[in-house]
């Protein structure tokens, strides 16, 4: 079903959940697993090497880090195969230039839970994608976003004593 899949990740909260989510997928489907890096077009004198370095995460991991987590997740859950890329230029056009050269079977990527004034002025990248992309796109949310992360009513109540 899943042969090739491709994971966007910055960094973030909701990036490493997506390549979480990713990396059991791969495992699962015996997919090979792609973790995608989006990176502003360089700046004059700026070296890519030294760009690496510089950490990124919530948990002042570089991208380089978190990529080798990812790999190291997806391969001993039994994941195909692994590679990742460095993409240059705006995250949506970015990414969506690479499908359309890559075929990909399946994309996962995380959503930062935008409110809609935000989505509007700030756009929303799996909003692009999922609408944009050759492929099914697969967006994961976060944990702790309001009333869909709480149990039901139903599943916080006791079941009722039986009547015998």
């Amino acid at each position: 079903m899943f042969g090739r899949i491709l994971v966007a990740s910055d960094g973030s909260a909701p990036a490493r959940r997506a390549c979480s989510v990713a990396a059991t997928l791969s495992g699962r489907f015996h997919a090979h697993l792609t973790v995608a890096v989006v990176r502003p077009p360089p700046k004059k004198g700026t070296d890519p090497y030294l760009e690496s370095l510089v950490p990124e995460a919530a948990d002042g991991k570089t991208l380089s880090e978190v990529v080798e987590e990812v790999q190291r997740d997806a391969l001993e859950q039994g994941a195909g195969g692994f590679d990742s890329v460095t993409l240059r230029g705006e995250v949506p056009e970015a990414l969506l230039e690479w499908l359309k050269q890559k075929p990909y079977d399946l994309v996962v990527v995380g959503s930062r839970g935008l409110s809609r004034g935000q989505r509007i002025l700030l756009g929303s990248v799996s909003l692009r994608l999922a609408s944009e992309a050759p492929c099914p796109v697969l967006v994961v949310r976060g944990r702790n976003l309001g009333h869909a992360s709480r149990p039901s009513a139903a599943a916080r109540s006791p079941a009722p004593a039986d009547a015998h």
